[in-house]
């Protein structure tokens, strides 16, 4: 019976120890881009890293590929 509580108790230590440090991950979305064209988001937050896809330029109101750097 010893040995079942401390295997009992091995197994949730470790399920709360990974609770504790799973990392806090957001999704970011925003209007002001284009929508993504594939199933990817256009930035996600992951703890105090915030990762984001590339882009092409395309005019988020009319879609159209801009036809220079400056557009």
């Amino acid at each position: 019976m010893a040995i079942v509580c401390i295997i009992l108790g091995m197994v949730l230590m470790s399920l709360f120890t990974v609770l504790i440090n799973s990392p806090h991950k957001v999704i970011i979305y925003t209007d002001q881009a284009p929508k993504p064209i594939g199933p990817y988001s256009q930035g996600v937050a992951v703890n105090d890293y915030e990762y984001t896809s590339g882009q092409i330029g395309i005019d988020p109101q009319t879609g159209a590929l801009a036809d220079t750097l400056e557009d």
